[in-house]
């Protein structure tokens, strides 16, 4: 094959740090849309051929022939200028993208639980055959039977409410820890979850009264690194940083701004992934449905 030079037009704040370390990687995985890169002791990169944006993901134009040609255990080498694949001698280069960060959150406003019913209802009519839709129920409104499989994070949802009601994080930790690596895939479903509620926590600023916030952190962090997958853990450290996709970014700093959300930005959360945009939202909106009823 010849040396072919595609391109990235944007990168996320975190994956241009890693780029900048200059360091040699591997195809991790691969999907419809995109490749995992995996180097040594950093997150994992996502090389991604849609438009939306994200803290580990590197926005590339690329020739779907040699892209899509690329495998598992492939090798990479990485540096601020180039992704380099001596395998395939295939190349993609980066000049001066767009670096892109999540903005700071929203002023909170509380929900009204008409509003997150409207949500909810929403959704179910976006997505009707997703079988993990009454996790929005069970997570809202504790109204769903959490005795339900889920993944087998079901019974532990009502126990996280009331730690996190309570601002004790450490008793969620106990719970977080049941649910880290539940289900199937690259981001299981309690990661999902957990990742959901992790964002909300931290972009309505309720992490703020957690006065063992940064031991909670490395806990968690530390827990999820023997518990969980590489990618899977590459998003909870995002999510502790309040930094995600901007599918989920846009929802949730909507639902915190009191806004309305765009059918075309719930689809896209929900689509984001198998079955992980619908357990992220599910953990936000329990998150979210603490705030207390809207004016």
């Amino acid at each position: 094959m010849g040396r072919d030079k595609d391109y990235v037009t944007a990168i996320g704040s975190q994956a241009d740090q890693i780029l900048k370390e200059r360091q040699y990687a591997s195809v991790a995985g691969t999907s419809r849309r995109g490749i995992f890169l995996q180097a040594f002791w950093t997150p994992t990169l996502y090389i991604s051929r849609e438009p939306f944006r994200g803290p580990l993901t590197i926005n590339a134009s690329v020739d779907p022939g040699p892209f899509n040609a690329l495998h598992e255990g492939e090798r990479a080498s990485l540096d601020q200028y180039s992704i380099y694949f001596p395998d395939s001698e295939y190349q993609i280069e980066i000049k001066n993208p767009l670096v892109w960060k999540p903005g700071p959150s929203p002023k909170c406003r509380a929900l009204s639980a008409d509003h997150i019913q409207d949500l909810v209802n929403q959704a179910k009519a976006l997505q009707p055959d997703n079988p993990y839709l009454p996790l929005l129920d069970l997570s809202a409104f504790n109204t769903a039977d959490s005795e339900q499989g889920f993944a087998g994070i079901g019974e532990h949802i009502l126990p996280i409410r009331e730690a996190l009601a309570g601002d004790y994080p450490l008793g969620a930790f106990v719970q977080f820890q049941k649910i880290l690596g539940a289900g199937p895939g690259l981001t299981p479903l309690g990661d999902d979850y957990l990742m959901g509620i992790l964002l909300a926590a931290h972009r309505t600023n309720r992490h703020l009264h957690w006065p063992s916030h940064e031991r909670f952190s490395a806990l968690l962090t530390s827990a999820a690194m023997s518990r969980t997958t590489q990618v899977s853990w590459s998003l909870l450290v995002c999510a502790l940083a309040g930094e995600a996709d901007e599918r989920i970014i846009r929802v949730l700093d909507g639902l915190i701004a009191g806004r309305e959300i765009p059918e075309n930005d719930l689809y896209n959360l929900l689509t984001w992934g198998s079955s992980s945009g619908v357990a992220v939202l599910a953990g936000m909106l329990l998150v979210l449905s603490l705030q207390g009823p809207g004016p």
